[in-house]
């Protein structure tokens, strides 16, 4: 997780030459911080995307209280208008971090890449799984899914006909 400044310049640089938008990873709440010192500097344009990663070695814990702090630290900093967010829960806390940050208005993500199980021994057969179970999680606690066109408005980006491929 070695991001020094000089280093956060060029990759914004170079997004910002390539039309891309960021997206800042958050593991821990001192790059909370840093994302409020980039906005401060005009390196960053609110509203900026944060992705609370929780759960990883050496980065910030996925207990409810660490992604509430997480949360109320943004609030503090950027303002709620500023930013939209979501949850990352590495392995176990996947599906736990995602029920809180659906309950708390925030967005998940969910996939391989961070958790291979459905539950506990029970190996998932395909990313398509893991997303399903979340769905079935927001359904339950009354959030409806984003569909591609709205997730490409509640991120920021140019709608599908109006993109760079």
């Amino acid at each position: 997780m070695l991001n020094t400044f000089a280093s956060l310049d060029v990759f914004l640089r170079t997004m910002d030459e390539n039309g891309t938008k960021s997206e800042c990873e958050v593991w821990d709440a001192s790059h909370v911080f840093n994302v409020a010192y980039l906005i401060g500097r005009g390196r960053l344009s609110a509203p900026v995307w944060m992705q609370f990663v929780t759960g990883a070695i050496g980065g910030i814990g996925s207990a409810p209280e660490d992604i509430i702090y997480l949360k109320h630290t943004a609030d503090r900093l950027l303002g709620p208008q500023s930013y939209q967010w979501s949850v990352i829960g590495i392995g176990r806390a996947e599906f736990p971090a995602a029920a809180l940050a659906i309950i708390m208005g925030g967005h998940v993500r969910v996939g391989f890449e961070d958790n291979l199980w459905l539950q506990k021994g029970s190996l998932a057969k395909s990313n398509a799984q893991l997303v399903e179970k979340v769905v079935r999680i927001a359904h339950e606690l009354g959030r409806e899914i984003a569909t591609p066109d709205e997730a490409r408005q509640i991120l920021g980006l140019n709608p599908l006909d109006k993109a760079t491929l």
